[in-house]
Order: structure tokens, then C-alpha cells, then sequence
């Protein structure tokens, strides 16, 4: 179904299901109705089954909704952004964001304050969201809610990299300068992005426009930026002031990659502080802190080499389905929305030509998952009380911490026939591989195994799956060491050819233990796990990884050739 469609259905279905009684939501859902209505070619039927609140907050912030590969690079022209074809979700989301403003002259006088990241890694996402954010003041319905009372819209600009720039200051009822100052300025070199420190300066600026009776207004800040900010501490006082004074926040931006900063940076989970360019934009991670526990995937699915292919799901490049911690705070807090920003499935592009982040690769969940998985959007200091209650969730938090769990180098697999003394150096240099790669797993294994007397106190889905995961896969490749070194060691003890005709033992991956029977509790622990998040998580990139796991036998097995 057509994201059009579907917010035809979520907001009329919305005050239902939800009890709206925020005034400013109320008539957001009454804007986007009207327009949906008007550009709807026939009636939608609606399913008898409605789909709960949080399925419908989803699909309203355009989760669902793609973008299509035309129009990502800056063409030349009249100034910056002029030139260049909004892509589809950029489209979308500035819609969201008209509606929201619509709604809020339908209550009272307003102000919107444009915050706009000038950074070169933001040109993709802001030359596609300009154009269309400067379209929404040639709306007929906008500009008669604008012209109905002397400046009953005003407009701020702002432009922002490691400082703030006021573009249009003071606010302006002028609806054309405002359309030219969204324009009006050029990227710059920063590769830093004080985006919290921008927002703090716009408070401290307008904040009067909502606070003083004199004046006082309806007040929106729209946020366009790639980035999750390089200042997110600042985000605590802030999320407190938006939420006490009733100021939505919206932001257009990419979504945060599972549990990563970066997952083209050479460690993905940590921010260089070296950096003073923008060759490693900073997308997230989706949580205060990351969750994600980091273990190699082999190339399973079809060989591929991770760069297209009809089908093909990246599993190591994961699409959290929400924005930057911060930023999804500061939005939410607020009562406004994130709306995330994202290309087509399965489609590679590149700009200026370089991969990015996202660009179509990318495991996502299925367009209804996300809502129950949703972070606790806390301060810090309540994020610690939180992981101090739940051993499991603290071992989850740690094992996040270590090091990215890699096996190196590939096991001997075929063993010819030799005397003793050669025989036995071959073995015991096949067993290397098991002495090298066993206590990093053992080490990460205890970590999380040390939680699991907790696991069944975890109430989080979100935590209850990547708990379970983490110890599925750890579990098994746990179990494929310690059974690989356990067969090697049997076939040092007896290596006589069951057929005289043989010359060479050959081990293969099966699903089959022959040694000791702990090898397979510990295998068939793993898979429960695995299928635990399959059965109970559906349509979440955990359990697509969960299958590809499984999808890889835990054991071994002996043939002679």
C-alpha cells in the first residue's frame, strides 16, 4: 500500500486509538486528513481489524515510506539547493512537518524556527529537504492561515555547523524572504555539527515568542540534518525546556544505525575525536549507550560480497528504525516527531562518490515492528538506575562494550594420511585455530552468560531480543570452537581408517555431535535462543540475523575419502 494511503487510514484512525487530547496533535491529524483527502483519487477502504496506537504513531512518521534514487545529487543552479528534485521521503517528511504548522495557526499566531546543518555530509539530505520545505509557502492553505491576521506566521532561519548562524533574524512575516533564506546560505568546510548548542541558542532567543503573554505564540523548531550531533550532552536541560514550555521539535534526518556511530568507520561504535572533516558523519547509535554485540557474520546469504543483488539483505549495515538517541529525545519530549529519512530497498547509490549512510543495503525492520521497541528515552542518571536493576541488561551493556568478536583465519579441514609423528604435528596445528580464537569467545560467552538469571525479568522487548541474540550467537560459535577442537582431539586419539582404500579425514559442519554431550546442550541452548527471538520477534532485523545464524550447523562431522 502507498504511504498516501496509509495516512489516510492512521489519521482518521488516530484520535480513536490514541485519545488525542493535545490540542496541537489534535489538529496536526485534522491537517494531514484534509490533505490526504484532497490528493486521494478514490476512497480507502479500512481493514475491520485496527492496528494499535503505536502501529499507527509509526506509520504516520513515515517509517513506510521510501525514496526514490532520482534526485540525490546537487545539481547546479541558482543557488544552493534551487536546482535539485526533492526525493520521496525528504518530500513526505516536510509535508508532516506543514501539517504540523497548519495545525498550529489553526490554533494561534506562530513561529517556526528553521535549524538547517550546513555541513558537507548534510547537502544530500538538506538539498532534498529545501526545495520542499520552501514549497510549503506557496501552499494556498498555509498562506491563507498566514494572511488571516497581520504577521500571524513569522519564520526564523538558522544555519548551523560547530557554530549558529541567524540566517533570517528577527522572525520575518515576509513568507517570500523566508523561502529565500532557506537558500540563502552557502555548505560550509566544518566537518562538526553543534546542533544541540544551535537549539540552545534558538531557546535562549525565542523562547519569549512562546512564554511572554505580550507576544506570546504558538512555537515550532524543524530541524534538517544527517548527523546525531557532536553536543548531545546538552540534550537533558534541553528536552526539559521544549517539554515544560510545550515546544515540538521536529527534525528531518537519517535514521541511527543499530547500536553503531558509523558502519563504514573502521570502529564502528566510536566517534574519532580527531576528526575534523566530514568523511565520518556521526549517524548514532539509536540508545544512550550501544546494545548491539558485535560478532561476525560470515558471507551466508548467496556469497554475496555485500553490494547488490536481487534480494540481498546486508546484515552487518542495520537500520535501527529510529533516529539518533538524542535528537529522538529531544523530538519526543517535545511532542514533536523524528522523521527519518530513507532510500528504496536494495538499492546502491552513492554521492559525490562515496557510500553513505543509509543507502538501501540495509537490514530494516517491517514497516508496523519498530514502536514496541523503542529505547527508554531517559536522562543518563535514569538510564543508569535502569541498568543497575537487571544483571542481564547491565551484561548486555558490557558485552556491547568488547571488542568486535571475529574469528580469524579458516580451520584445517582435510587431514591426509602420515605416520604417527607427522600426524600428530598436523593435528596439533589444526588445533592452533581452536587455542587462538577460544578465549575471546569463552570471554564475551561469560559476560553475557553471567546475566542470564535475569533474563526472564526483562520486560523490554527490545532488550529481551538483543539479549537473546547475543547469547544465540555467542552460544554457537561457542559451540562450533569448542566442537571442532574436541573432534581434532578425538581424531588424535584414534585415526584409523574405517576403509583400508581411505588416505585423508575430512571434517564437514553438520548438525551432528559426536563428542561430548556438552557440546550439544551448549549447541542446542543456542538455538533455543535463536528461535526464541524468531518466534517472538518477528519482522525485526534480529530476526533475520537469529535465522542466519541458525541457518549455519553447530557441529561436525568425520568422512573419509
Amino acid at each position: 500500500m502507498k504511504f498516501l494511503s496509509w495516512v489516510v487510514i492512521c489519521v482518521v484512525a488516530l484520535p480513536l486509538l490514541a485519545g488525542c487530547e493535545d490540542p496541537l496533535q489534535q489538529a496536526i491529524s485534522e491537517q494531514v486528513a484534509k490533505s490526504a483527502t484532497k490528493q486521494a483519487s478514490k476512497p480507502v477502504a479500512t481493514k475491520s481489524k485496527k492496528p494499535p496506537p503505536e502501529a499507527v504513531e509509526i506509520i504516520s512518521r513515515a517509517y513506510g515510506s521510501t525514496r526514490s534514487a532520482s534526485g540525490v545529487g546537487l545539481g547546479s543552479g541558482t543557488g544552493n539547493y534551487t536546482s535539485h528534485s526533492p526525493g520521496a521521503s525528504e518530500e513526505a517528511a516536510i509535508k508532516k512537518v506543514g501539517a504540523a504548522i497548519r495545525a498550529s495557526l489553526d490554533l494561534g499566531p506562530t513561529l517556526v524556527v528553521w535549524l538547517v546543518d550546513r555541513t558537507p555530509s548534510a547537502q544530500r539530505l538538506v538539498g532534498s529537504a529545501v526545495p520542499a520545505a520552501k514549497a510549503l509557502y506557496d501552499d494556498p492553505d498555509l498562506k491563507q492561515l498566514a494572511s488571516s491576521a497581520p504577521e500571524q506566521l513569522l519564520t526564523a532561519v538558522i544555519a548551523f555547523d560547530d557554530k549558529a548562524d541567524f540566517v533570517l533574524d528577527p522572525p520575518s512575516a515576509d513568507l517570500a524572504q523566508a523561502q529565500a533564506s532557506l537558500d540563502r546560505f552557502p555548505p560550509s568546510t566544518s566537518g562538526r555539527e553543534s546542533t544541540f548548542a544551535a537549539v540552545k541558542q534558538a531557546l535562549g532567543k525565542y523562547l519569549l515568542y512562546r512564554t511572554d503573554a505580550a507576544r506570546r505564540r504558538e512555537v515550532l523548531f524543524v530541524i534538517l540534518t544527517d548527523e546525531a550531533g557532536d553536543d548531545a550532552s546538552l540534550v537533558d536541560e534541553l528536552a526539559d525546556t521544549v517539554k515544560r514550555n510545550a515546544l515540538p521539535v521536529y527534525c528531518v534526518g537519517s535514521p541511527a544505525p543499530w547500536g553503531q556511530v558509523n558502519p563504514m568507520a573502521a570502529d564502528p561504535k566510536k566517534i574519532d575525536p580527531a576528526k575534523t572533516d566530514d568523511s565520518e558523519p556521526n549517524y548514532g547509535p539509536e540508545t544512550i549507550q550501544s546494545e548491539r554485540v558485535d560478532i561476525e557474520m560470515p558471507a551466508i546469504l548467496n556469497n554475496d560480497s555485500g553490494r547488490g543483488g536481487e534480494g540481498y539483505v546486508n546484515l552487518e549495515f542495520v537500520d535501527s528504525g529510529f533516529g539518533p538517541y538524542a535528537l529522538e529525545r529531544l523530538c519526543r519530549a517535545s511532542g514533536g516527531q523524528f522523521l527519518a529519512i530513507r532510500p528504496d530497498s536494495h538499492t546502491d547509490y552513492g554521492f559525490q562518490g562515496g557510500s553513505f549512510w543509509p543507502n538501501g543495503s540495509e537490514l530494516r525492520f517491517e514497516s508496523e515492528s519498530p514502536a514496541k521497541y523503542a529505547p527508554d528515552y531517559v536522562s543518563a542518571e535514569e538510564h543508569r538506575k535502569l541498568l543497575a536493576e537487571n544483571k542481564a541488561h547491565q551484561a548486555l551493556a558490557a558485552a556491547a562494550m568488547m571488542p568486535r568478536l571475529r574469528i580469524t583465519d579458516q580451520p584445517d579441514r582435510q587431514f591426509a594420511k602420515a605416520n604417527e609423528a607427522q600426524m600428530k604435528r598436523t593435528l596439533d596445528k589444526a588445533q592452533q585455530y581452536a587455542a587462538k580464537n577460544a578465549p575471546v569467545i569463552d570471554n564475551l560467552y561469560n559476560v553475557l552468560a553471567n546475566g542470564e538469571g535475569d533474563r526472564t525479568k526483562l520486560t523490554s522487548p527490545r532488550l529481551q531480543a538483543q539479549f537473546d541474540l547475543a547469547m544465540g550467537r555467542v552460544a554457537a560459535a561457542k559451540a562450533r570452537i569448542d566442537g571442532y577442537n574436541s573432534m581434532i582431539a578425538a581424531l588424535k586419539r584414534d585415526h584409523t581408517f574405517a576403509n583400508e582404500s581411505s588416505s585423508a579425514w575430512v571434517i564437514e559442519s553438520a548438525d551432528v555431535y559426536e563428542t561430548e554431550s556438552s557440546i550439544k546442550k551448549l549447541a542446542e541452548r543456542a538455538k533455543m535462543y535463536l528461535q526464541r527471538v524468531i518466534a517472538e520477534h518477528p519482522g525485526t532485523p534480529w530476526a533475520k540475523i537469529a535465522e542466519a545464524e541458525l541457518s549455519s550447523p553447530m557441529g561436525w562431522t568425520w568422512k573419509e575419502i
